[in-house]
């Protein structure tokens, strides 16, 4: 198997090179991700794959779809055992709003980000610069694109608004049922480049994936009439390598999309805000009742949208909670270590 179509390279090399694996182990890119078992893509082809048990005793970074890992082959009939994660050049992470923030890998080792929204359904520019914020900390590239322009009356309209939300974004209008816009969409797939794909339920991830492949590769639902609404159609994260060469990273549908971005990526999606905030009289200021302050100046007069600097004020502070969130977890996962290791150093002592 040629690793280079699945997205092999000198980076990824180096990367392997550096990590000390031990003897015998080969390298590997996870294809699909099922919670216990994994497939994985290594030059003696496609191969069934668990995590060895050091990688468990040790918790390290669990192996997602698209991470490169280092592997050991299973004698005849047996699993392969994944024993390190490479470490990722780019990665999608949600804080998990059910789960205390914690955050979740999504997506890993991705040159693009495609953010899927429907026209036709959950288009709203609070959703936009809200995936456009976390595709810009992924490290990828980030790719807008607008999906089901077929069944909206002013696509354009509405991309030409998304266009204004989200700076330095690509943006595409698109139909995978009309193909108005899919040779767009197919022009990042290239041999060896990796586009994640993401959206929520019901956009048309799997109806793409399925023109791109040429088959139906991935199932697909029907919306629901009342609220535009889909079901979930995949369900777990896999790389398929697509026949004309590139590889689409197939996500589940996200219904809620946590922040973890930092302040630079808030800035450069929020670029307006900034170059008004600058001439706050306060170089802290916060935005929010302070004397001078050029941005609210800016919002009674007309000059800033009140719908945008809502979005902004809101996201900057859920990013504010994250942080404090995340810290406090670390500190306590610290501590939780430390007493364990004393009292396994203290049981040494006895014996």
């Amino acid at each position: 198997m040629d690793l280079g179509e699945y997205g092999y390279s000198q980076r990824i090399e180096e990367l392997y090179k550096r990590t000390k694996g031990a003897e015998g182990t080969i390298r590997a890119r996870v294809l699909a991700d099922h919670g216990l078992g994994f497939v994985i893509a290594a030059e003696a082809g496609e191969l069934e794959a668990v995590m060895s048990g050091g990688m468990l005793a040790e918790g390290g970074p669990r192996p997602v779809a698209g991470d490169w890992v280092t592997a050991r082959l299973a004698p005849e009939g047996g699993h392969a055992q994944i024993t390190s994660v490479l470490p990722r050049f780019s990665c999608l992470e949600r804080a998990d709003t059910m789960v205390g923030w914690k955050k979740t890998v999504v997506a890993a080792n991705f040159d693009y980000l495609i953010i899927m929204v429907s026209m036709n359904a959950n288009y709203g520019l609070n959703r936009i610069e809200r995936m456009v914020l976390a595709a810009k900390a992924s490290g990828g590239r980030p790719v807008l694109a607008l999906s089901k322009a077929d069944l909206c009356p002013d696509a354009q309209g509405l991309a030409e608004r998304a266009r204004a939300v989200a700076a330095d974004t690509d943006v595409i209008a698109f139909s995978s049922i009309s193909g108005e816009g899919t040779s767009r969409i197919m022009s990042y797939f290239k041999r060896g480049i990796t586009c994640a794909v993401v959206g929520s339920s019901g956009v048309g991830k799997s109806t793409l994936l399925n023109r791109l492949m040429g088959y139906e590769a991935a199932k697909t639902a029907a919306i629901r009439e009342e609220d535009s609404k889909g079901r979930h159609t995949t369900t777990y994260r896999a790389l398929h390598l697509l026949p004309k060469g590139g590889l689409f990273l197939d996500t589940p549908g996200i219904r809620a999309f946590g922040l973890t971005a930092g302040e630079d990526e808030l800035d450069s999606t929020f670029t307006d805000i900034k170059e008004i905030a600058a001439n706050c009289r306060f170089s802290d200021c916060s935005h929010k009742k302070e004397p001078g302050c050029a941005v609210l100046k800016a919002v009674e007069e007309g000059d800033l949208d009140e719908r945008r600097y809502m979005s902004y004020m809101k996201m900057a502070k859920e990013l504010d909670y994250v942080r404090a969130s995340y810290d406090r977890a670390v500190w306590q996962e610290r501590k939780k270590r430390g007493k364990a290791i004393a009292m396994f150093s203290r049981k040494l002592k006895k014996q």
